[in-house]
């Protein structure tokens, strides 16, 4: 069962980096918005559908599958404040939707990641290891038929797969080496810079679906979006500037998938 145990574990912690990495591009693309002194709305109706259909319904599985815990037991304590933060981070979404100023959006915004940061820091670093050390808890059966939440594990070949350059690529943009501040700017820079009916290749660490819909928001009907790879640990997808004559309304990115 130990070893069961770290990988399911490992699936666990591969799938927090994906929902922080995610959570803190959606929230830096709020705070960029209000810095610019431009209007936060798309980059905050963004945050908000990704806070309302995916972190907090990740939040609530957890409480069926990792938090179960005998109540006399050493780490009963540490769910009981993990499960009082699940109710926090529903109150402060709750502020976010009521929120209307751009100060008060890019300050909740970002509370909100920083409560996640230190809410992960606990299941990854405390309860997830006492679990794996538990001799009685099989992580592999708690969460069977949960895989929509955890993604496909990742594989050696994966990674290598994931170098291939996509043929007729006219660029490639690689955005992982870049803070996660930088990269709205970077990829929106690199879009104002195409000519009408050019594209360059986005490669990011997770799923650019946010990305997606501020362009959906601010570009609709001058880009195309298609995507090359999805995860999972590498994305890539080509984005395009629509000819005048091709211009039309760019489909949505999905919601679904592994973020």
């Amino acid at each position: 069962m130990g070893n069961d145990n770290d990988q399911a574990a490992a699936a666990i912690v591969r799938h927090h980096a994906q929902l922080q990495a995610t959570l803190r591009e959606d929230v830096d693309a709020v705070v960029a918005a209000v810095v610019a002194g431009r209007s936060p709305e798309a980059a905050r109706r963004t945050l908000l559908d990704f806070l309302q259909t995916e972190l907090l319904p990740h939040a609530r599985a957890e409480e069926t599958t990792l938090y179960i815990v005998p109540e006399q037991s050493r780490a009963s304590l540490l769910v009981a404040a993990m499960l009082a933060e699940h109710t926090v981070l529903g109150r402060r979404i709750d502020q976010l939707v009521a929120t209307t100023d751009g100060l008060s959006t890019a300050l909740e915004a970002r509370a909100i990641e920083a409560l996640f940061e230190v809410h992960l820091e606990k299941e990854n670093e405390r309860l997830l290891p006492f679990l794996v050390a538990d001799g009685t808890v099989s992580l592999g059966e708690r969460l069977a038929g949960m895989h929509e939440l955890l993604g496909p594990a990742t594989t050696p070949d994966d990674d290598r797969a994931g170098d291939r350059r996509p043929a007729g690529a006219t660029s490639v943009l690689d955005v992982r080496p870049l803070a996660s501040i930088e990269r709205h700017q970077r990829i929106f820079a690199t879009f104002d810079a195409l000519e009408p009916g050019a594209a360059f290749v986005l490669v990011n660490d997770h799923d650019p679906k946010p990305l997606g819909y501020q362009f959906a928001a601010e570009h609709a009907g001058h880009y195309s979006w298609d995507y090359l790879e999805q995860g999972p640990t590498t994305w890539r997808v080509r984005i395009g500037r629509t000819a005048p004559e091709d211009a039309s309304e760019a489909l949505l990115p999905e919601r679904a998938g592994a973020r």
